[in-house]
Formats: structure tokens, C-alpha cells, sequence
């Protein structure tokens, strides 16, 4: 049975034993004054004596003095009410964290569970062995760290994040077979939730070297997975573990700036584990999407990057229109037409109007002789389109009426005349094709051996033509040729688009290569022909793209592309140049989910800590010093001869009852700048919080002209607001919420010209929705629509050139109103982010930073002060920065 109270220093009580002591000393009074005679003191003898010694301390003061030495004892010896049981085993714990892209599900929750074990091991005195199973970021490998006592692993937990990659339980099990468990060592696993390889095996080694319990979240893990296009609508899987009961899911389409352009909701049905969410996007809207995410459910795995081959482009087809109508398997358009439907919208008409339309690609079928308008063609190309040709009877015609040699709309030089292969009068047999070329954007694609050749063209043998091929037969003769011209290309099919020369347009084979050839069009290049992709933004592990740190970010290979799974070194991410970007997503690489079974899953949240009486056994401890203090200038008359008869009562009665509201002056909040904080009750978060805007006050006095500016806290509910330009308010998911009366005082504030940052901590949140609540959080706050800072923004530009916002984190976006839409001449009220950015300002009374920031050092701290700077200016002068006469000077400084 567990202890309702205990102690975590229970050494501490020994104290007691010096209380009789105590009470002795408290006791003793001075020793009496001699008796000498005087003769002047009989002039005295008639004199009054209001003020009277005593010769003992009174009881009541002893009483109270003895109380205060009661609860400080008390207080060191830290009692707990309904504490954890003591953890199993000897020697050190071990805690075995996954923090790789499942993790990403209900992190806040193991991280608490963490620091919970953590806590215990300190007060228990034994030592804490820290093993994430995801690969470092730097190393590549996974790191095991400790034994150490837990207060000096505390960072690192506070720092970890969940990786974007897999957990490696096969390495863990090999480094803990190198390294050696000691007999009965406490292992304590925080799971994911999910069966990795050798994820039995390591459970089993833990198992044999001494008692071990595995926790894990009751969140579901949700996986989206490449999407299938159909006309205009656009269908992602969405998978999930296996689950009983029923769950609803919101699919959000974001666009390069982060704002969600369309959103589509689902429902997994009882027992389902995968569930298909459809958008339908016309093709404008769908071709500014960059991301489709899930909302409220932040992970890599749940964030599906888009690159140019999924946009829907418009395809314009020129042929003979007539015969598609009245004999559609005869004509040349009927086979491009129904290969290209699946995946873009097309057009038919003749070619010059076509050019008028917004096309990305033209398909001719017919040959395009010289005349006026093909310089408005070449133009076209050069500007970025794909111009796609098949070959034919009429070809040779085209060829002949060339003003110029090599000004015919082809790759390549043709030969004359055409080949004619297993007819009666030729002796080879039809082709079949050989493997593409390594630098064809149709490398990887399956070739059906069905799939033969009867009728070509030829190109005449030159030293290039080897570049220019993308498809060949066995006997190396040219299928299909391309020359890049300008920002576009030209594509030749050396067969026509029917059936009769080949059987290409009949197969899967010729949808797939036209698919291929779509995702070149407006203006881009294929990014495999690269070879070596570079990163571009790489996700982080709650699916935010964040720009990739150097060195440890590799770039991928075009030819191990298709193998590569998302690693430590090569994370999921846009990978390639900036006009051509390659999406390396994780989904598509993650198979089925597998429930963890090797032993019985317990709750993050068993084991809670009890409840510490620590804290209030020690404010009640300075309250009563206070009154101590007080009553010893009573007694000695110090209050009596200074205060009118009543006053000091009065004035005791107001420090005592006023004590717990005490707060800055509204007068002097009136007077100067007055930067608030919105006091939460947790000590931790509140004492930060305020550390972290008074070093930022001082930064602002040492570069701006502001020479006087304070911090105070602000209790939302019953302070006034309306002196406070800037209100910072750390949120976190056990915030309660607002009450009706602090919720109509956010609301007056916001409306009358009031800024608030909502800082969620939570890693620089992607997302409104999780892992902090706001939405219960802000129940009755007048909250407006809210988009991510995009990068013109006027608070990058209030007082330094920003980029972004970091704080103790970077990458996660920071969410405020639209300029069109705020309330106060485009000035934003609300703002939400989540990179800490009090803990990054933070310092002691020497000036050193409180905490770490990750992951660009001192470097991001720079930055984070700097952002701060401009969110006071911001708040100050509003979009001042924003007028015309700016732009020179910003321009200046922004150089070339």
C-alpha cells in the first residue's frame, strides 16, 4: 500500500530536534539592570511611561517564530502527498526515449512522463542513463549518455525533439550489448507505440537485465500517403494504427507561404485503419498547393510535400479535330487525349490559338512548316513551354520547307524517308525498347514487353544525339529525342501518337511517359537530370519545413533516389534547385503500422508526480516573517510614535491581505513602457517569462532610443490592461480556460489597439491545433482569422532585416492577422507562435543565458533578440514601416 505522505528529503526533519533550542534562545531576555543611586532621578520618579520592557518574550511571538522554524523544515524536507511509488531495481535508471517521426504524436505528454522519471531518480538519488532511439542529427548514429545524475541530464531532455526519421532499435540493442546493463538496472521505455525491427529483441535484453516498463500515448499515429489524381480531384490515403473506435480527420491544401487553402474533413469508421480524403481543386487553385497536412495531428509522416509533378497543368492539343469526333480511334489526338486525362486538363484547337490560351505544354500531331507565326512558337518555348511532336507521314514535309538548315521545330537532324522494320519486305523483326538512358526523366519506369516497334523515323548520327535521347530501341536507334531551348524543350516521339507504327499508345507505358514529360512543363527541369540533388527545406519532426543545417544535411543521388528512406543525414524535405524541386516525402516510404506487442503498454500519465507541498509550506514561511517583522516594530513602539492610533493596524491588514495581489503601479505603467507578462501560476514558466522581457528591456535600451521601459505581470481577469502595449502569454496544454471576465478583457483590449503573443513553446507549432489547446484555451476571445508571417511582412522590417522568428527554437511559423483584415490600420492584435522566445532572451543576474538554444546557438539567440526588438517596435509604432519612403534605405540594405 503507498504512503499518503512522504518526504523526498526526509533527512531535513532532523531539524526538529534544534527546536527546543531554539525556543530557549527565543526565550532568553537581557539581563536586569543594576540599581545605583542617583539624586537626579527623583526629578524622573513622577514621570509617565507609556512604553513598558518585558522581561519575556511574549507567548504569541514565540508561538509564531516557532511555526515559521516549523515550516521551513517542513518546506526542506519537501512533503508529498500521495507520492509514486519508489522506482524498481539498483543503480542507475535507464531511459530508453523514442523520438523518432511517430513520436511526434503526443510529445508533450512523453517529455512530462520524462521529466517525471527524471524527478524521482533525483529525489531518490540514483543516477539517469539517457538513450534516444532515433540516429543524432549530427552523428548519424544513435547516443547514449550517462550514467549522470539527473539534474545534469535535464537539458538535454528539455532539448530533445522528435526526429523525422525512423527509431534504429537494432542499433539501440547493439550499443547496450557494447556497453553492459547492471544487474538489476530500471529501464523505463516511453514507446511510440509502434513495432520497429528488433523492436521484441531489444525489449527481451532490457527484460533479462532487470525490471523494465513500457509507457506509451493513447494517440493514434497517422501516416498520408502519395496522392491519386482524377480530373480535378485529388485523393490522399490516410492510414492510422490500428484502432476500435471512430476518429474524424481534416486534410488542410497549403500554399508556399504556409496558408491553408482549402481544407477537406473525413472520418475513420470503427475498426478502420485507412480512410481516402478527397479535395476537389480547379486547376489554378491546385497548382498553388505545396503541402497537404493533417491538422491537429502534427508529424513528418503527416505532412505530404508537393513538387511540380503533381500540379495540374493545361495541355493544349493540335491535330485533325475532325477525325476525333467522327472516327476517334483513327485519329492521331484520341491516344494523347485519354493518356493525359487522369493527371491534367486539356484543350483542343488549332496551334495558334492554343498559344493564346494558358497552356504548359502543346501536343502537335500534324507537321508545323515555316510561316509567320512559328517565331511566336520559338517564343513560346523559350519562355518555358514543352512543345511534344510525333512523327508521321507528313513529317518529310515539314523538313522540306525549312527557310533555314536546323530551323525545323525538332530535337535532332531526321533522316529522309522513314524505317520499316518486320514487314514483307524488310528482314528485321519489330523492336522492342531498350532500358532508358540514366539521364531520361523515364528512368525507373517498367517496360512492357508487349510494348514493340514496326515504323520509325531516324535522326541522323551526331555527337550529341547520345544527350538528346531519352528512349531507344534494342538496336539503339532513337524512340524519343528532346532539346532544351531557352526555359522550355522540344520532345519528338519518333512514331505518330496512333497505333500502326507501334504499339507504344496502346500501353500503360505512354500514359506514364507523358506524365513524366508534364511535370516538366512551365518552365522547370526535371530534377532527377541533376544527378546530385541538394537540400532545399527539410521537415523537422512535427512536419515543419525548416532550411537544412549544414554540414550534417547531404544531398541525394539521382540514381540511389528510389531506395533512399529518410535518414538522419538525408531527411524528408524539397530537395534539387529552386526550379526544380524534387518532394522526398516519408509516407511513401512507411509500410503497414504495427502495434508494440512484446509487453503490456502503461499509460504516459501513471506514476504522476504527488502533490509538493514545498512551495506553499515556504511562501507560508515569508508571509509569517513578515509579520514577524511587523510585530517586532510594534513592540518596540517604531510604528506607534510614527503612525496616528489605527493607521498600523490598517496598514497590516492591507499587507496581508493585498500581499498575494501585489503588482506594478498602474501610475507607473501609465507613466513609461511597460512591456507585461500574463501571470499563469506556474512558478517555472511565470519566472522565465519575466526573465526573458527584462533582458529583453535591457537590449532595448542599449540599441534603441527607448531609455526607460519595465516588466510586469498582468493577471487578465482583474488588472487593467490598457497600459500595457505588448502582452507576452505562455500558454501550455494545461492552461485552463479564460474565464468570462478575462475574456471580455482581452476582447476590449484587442479592439481598442492591445498586441498579444501567445507563445505555445511547443517547438515553433506548425499549426494552430496542437499539442496546446487554443481553442479551449480562448473560449470567448474574439479570435480573427490568422495566417503564417509572410516573409514582406512589416515586423521583419520594424527595426532590423529578419527572415524569420526564431526563438529557443526556429522553424515553426508565427501566426497573426492578415493586413487586409486587422482591426487598427493593418496592425495585427494577436499573434501565436511557439519558439520560446522568453527562454532564448532569458538571463541570470550575471548575464548568462538560462537556457540553450538549439539549434543555432548563439547565433539564433542573436536572432531572437533581434525579432524581439522589432515585435516592440512593431507594437509601438505599428506599420510605420510600411510607408513608401522606406524603400530606398531597405532596398540599400539589402544590397544586390
Amino acid at each position: 500500500m503507498t504512503a499518503l505522505l512522504s518526504f523526498a528529503a526526509p533527512w531535513a526533519l532532523a531539524a526538529f530536534l534544534a527546536l527546543p533550542v531554539l525556543w530557549w534562545l527565543l526565550r532568553l531576555t537581557p539581563p536586569p539592570p543594576r540599581k545605583l543611586r542617583f539624586p537626579g532621578a527623583v526629578l524622573l520618579r513622577d514621570v509617565v511611561q507609556d512604553e513598558q520592557t518585558p522581561a519575556t518574550t511574549p507567548w504569541w511571538l514565540l508561538a509564531l517564530r516557532l511555526l515559521i522554524a516549523t515550516l521551513v523544515i517542513l518546506g526542506a524536507a519537501q512533503p508529498l502527498y500521495k507520492p509514486p511509488a519508489a522506482l524498481p531495481g539498483k543503480g542507475p535508471v535507464l531511459a530508453v526515449i523514442d523520438n523518432g517521426w511517430a513520436a511526434a504524436y503526443g510529445w508533450a505528454a512523453r517529455q512530462d512522463a520524462a521529466r517525471r522519471l527524471f524527478a524521482q531518480a533525483a529525489r531518490e538519488g540514483r543516477d539517469v542513463i539517457l538513450l534516444p532511439t532515433a540516429p543524432d542529427a549530427e552523428t548519424g548514429a544513435v547516443r547514449l549518455t550517462g550514467p549522470q545524475p539527473a539534474q545534469a541530464l535535464a537539458h538535454l531532455l528539455e532539448t530533445m525533439r522528435p526526429q523525422p526519421w525512423r527509431t534504429e532499435h537494432a542499433a539501440v540493442l547493439a550499443l547496450l550489448r557494447e556497453r553492459g546493463l547492471s544487474a538489476q538496472t530500471y529501464a523505463a521505455w516511453f514507446s511510440d507505440g509502434l513495432r520497429a525491427p528488433e523492436t521484441d529483441a531489444l525489449y527481451a535484453y532490457l527484460h533479462d537485465a532487470g525490471p523494465v516498463d513500457v509507457f506509451a500515448g493513447e494517440e493514434s499515429i497517422f501516416v498520408l500517403h502519395a496522392p491519386q489524381i482524377a480530373g480535378d480531384a485529388l485523393t490522399v490515403t490516410v492510414s492510422r494504427t490500428p484502432a476500435s473506435g471512430a476518429a474524424d480527420i481534416t486534410v488542410a491544401a497549403q500554399g508556399a507561404d504556409g496558408a491553408v487553402i482549402a481544407r477537406q474533413s473525413a472520418s475513420f469508421t470503427s475498426g478502420a485503419s485507412h480512410v481516402g480524403v478527397t479535395l476537389a481543386l480547379p486547376r489554378e487553385i491546385r497548382n498553388r498547393v505545396t503541402a497537404l497536412t493533417l491538422e491537429r495531428r502534427r508529424g513528418a509522416a503527416a505532412t505530404l510535400l508537393l513538387d511540380e509533378q503533381w500540379r495540374r497543368h493545361l495541355i493544349g492539343l493540335s491535330g485533325d479535330e475532325s477525325a476525333l469526333k467522327e472516327r476517334p480511334l483513327l485519329s492521331d489526338l484520341y491516344y494523347p487525349a485519354r493518356a493525359i486525362e487522369p493527371f491534367a486538363a486539356t484543350v483542343t484547337g488549332d496551334w495558334r490559338d492554343l498559344l493564346e490560351k494558358d497552356i504548359s505544354i502543346l501536343i502537335v500531331t500534324h507537321n508545323l512548316p515555316y510561316n509567320e507565326h512559328t517565331e511566336d512558337l520559338r517564343r513560346w518555348i523559350k519562355a518555358g513551354g514543352v512543345l511534344v511532336r510525333f512523327a508521321g507521314p507528313n513529317l518529310q514535309d515539314e523538313m522540306s520547307h525549312e527557310e533555314k538548315p536546323g530551323d525545323a521545330l525538332l530535337p535532332v537532324r531526321l533522316r529522309a524517308g522513314d524505317r520499316a522494320l518486320g514487314g514483307s519486305l524488310s528482314w528485321a523483326n519489330p523492336q522492342t525498347l531498350d532500358a532508358f538512358p540514366p539521364a531520361s526523366p523515364f528512368r525507373g519506369l517498367e517496360i512492357p514487353p508487349d510494348v514493340t516497334v514496326s515504323r520509325q523515323v531516324l535522326a541522323e548520327p551526331t555527337a550529341d544525339l547520345p544527350e538528346r535521347t531519352w528512349a531507344q530501341l534494342a538496336d539503339g536507334t532513337p524512340l524519343v529525342t528532346a532539346h532544351k531551348t531557352g526555359r522550355g524543350m522540344i520532345v519528338l516521339f519518333h512514331v505518330p501518337a496512333r497505333a500502326g507504327w507501334s504499339t507504344l499508345p496502346l500501353s500503360g507505358l505512354f500514359v506514364q511517359m507523358l506524365e513524366r514529360i508534364t511535370g516538366l512543363a512551365a518552365g522547370t527541369e526535371d530534377p532527377l537530370l541533376l544527378g546530385t540533388l541538394p537540400p532545399l527545406s527539410v521537415l523537422d519532426g512535427f512536419g515543419r519545413l525548416q532550411t537544412p543545417p549544414p554540414p550534417v544535411t547531404l544531398p541525394l543521388t539521382a540514381e540511389t533516389l528510389a531506395q533512399t528512406v529518410p535518414n538522419a543525414h538525408q531527411p524528408p524535405g524539397f530537395y534539387g534547385t529552386a526550379a526544380a524541386r524534387h518532394a522526398f516525402n516519408l509516407g511513401e516510404t512507411i509500410g503497414d503500422l504495427q502495434p508494440f506487442g512484446a509487453a503490456p503498454l502503461k499509460p504516459l500519465a501513471e506514476g504522476a508526480r504527488g502533490i509538493d507541498f514545498r512551495p506553499s509550506l515556504l511562501m507560508a514561511a515569508c508571509l509569517l516573517l513578515l509579520a514577524d517583522w511587523l510585530a517586532g516594530l510594534w513592540l518596540r513602539g517604531f510604528i506607534r510614535r510614527r503612525m496616528p492610533r489605527g493607521a498600523a493596524a490598517a496598514l497590516v491588514a492591507a499587507l496581508c491581505f493585498a500581499a498575494p495581489h501585489a503588482r506594478a503601479d498602474d501610475t507607473d505603467a501609465a507613466r513609461i513602457t511597460t512591456l507585461a507578462y500574463v501571470k499563469t501560476g506556474d512558478y517555472v514558466s511565470d519566472t522565465t517569462t519575466a526573465a526573458g522581457l527584462r533582458a529583453l528591456t535591457e537590449i532595448l535600451k542599449q540599441r534603441t532610443a527607448i531609455d526607460e521601459i519595465s516588466v510586469s505581470g498582468v493577471d487578465l481577469a482583474r488588472d487593467e490592461l490598457a497600459f500595457y502595449p505588448l502582452i507576452y502569454w505562455t500558454a501550455s496544454p494545461a492552461s485552463p480556460p479564460l474565464q468570462p471576465t478575462a475574456a471580455d478583457n482581452v476582447n476590449a483590449y484587442l479592439a481598442h489597439g492591445g498586441m498579444i503573443l501567445i507563445d505555445t513553446r511547443d517547438g515553433g507549432g506548425a499549426n494552430l491545433d496542437a499539442p496546446v489547446p487554443l481553442e479551449r484555451i480562448l473560449r470567448g476571445v474574439d479570435v480573427p482569422a490568422l495566417m503564417p508571417l509572410p516573409r514582406e511582412h512589416v515586423l521583419l522590417r520594424a527595426f532590423y532585416l529578419l527572415d524569420g522568428a526564431p526563438g529557443r527554437t526556429e522553424g515553426g511559423p508565427l501566426w497573426l492577422e492578415p493586413e487586409s483584415s486587422a482591426r487598427h490600420d493593418g496592425v495585427a492584435g494577436l499573434l501565436v507562435g511557439g519558439n520560446d522566445w522568453a527562454a532564448a532572451w532569458a538571463r541570470d543576474g550575471n548575464g548568462k543565458p538560462l537556457h540553450a538554444v538549439m539549434p543555432g546557438g548563439e547565433r539564433q539567440r542573436e536572432m531572437a533578440y533581434r525579432f524581439g526588438v522589432n515585435l516592440v517596435m512593431y507594437a509601438l509604432t505599428g506599420n510605420y514601416k510600411a510607408d513608401q519612403v522606406h524603400v530606398p534605405a531597405i532596398l540599400e540594405r539589402l544590397g544586390p
